[in-house]
């Protein structure tokens, strides 16, 4: 099956693997989180998606956000894609417990708005330095 190109499907899928990631590593320390396996890829594979999902947003609603770092969601997932290897657990740790949950909050009003008529972080391959 292929996946949807529907907008609103989309900003559905973003929500729904944040909140998924929120929920994995609920009351969890960092050493937990780098000790469990599964907890650490599934944080790599939400981000791939999250990221995914909004490499297929319309570049018109994409363009309506121009203070969203849409380039920069779209990179780490291919950061994650391609370089695997040098994906480091505490850049993943922040982007699960800072940076995730502030786009969870920018994403509900970005569907709000257009589903009904903080920001990401900075990051740069560079920062996701091997652990």
């Amino acid at each position: 099956m292929a996946a949807t190109r529907n907008p609103r499907a989309r900003l559905e899928h973003v929500l729904f693997h944040i909140r998924g990631v929120e929920d994995t590593i609920a009351g969890i320390s960092y050493e937990t989180f780098r000790s469990v396996y599964y907890m650490e890829r599934t944080v790599e594979r939400a981000v791939a998606i999250v990221s995914e999902a909004v490499k297929a947003l319309p570049v018109e609603l994409l363009d309506k956000y121009p203070n969203e770092e849409w380039q920069k969601i779209i990179s780490i997932g291919n950061f994650i894609r391609h370089e695997y290897e040098r994906i480091d657990p505490e850049v993943m740790w922040e982007i699960a417990t800072v940076h995730l949950p502030a786009e969870a909050d920018h994403q509900e009003n970005v569907g709000r708005f257009e589903l009904t008529e903080k920001r990401w972080p900075i990051i740069k391959a560079a920062d996701i330095k091997g652990g």
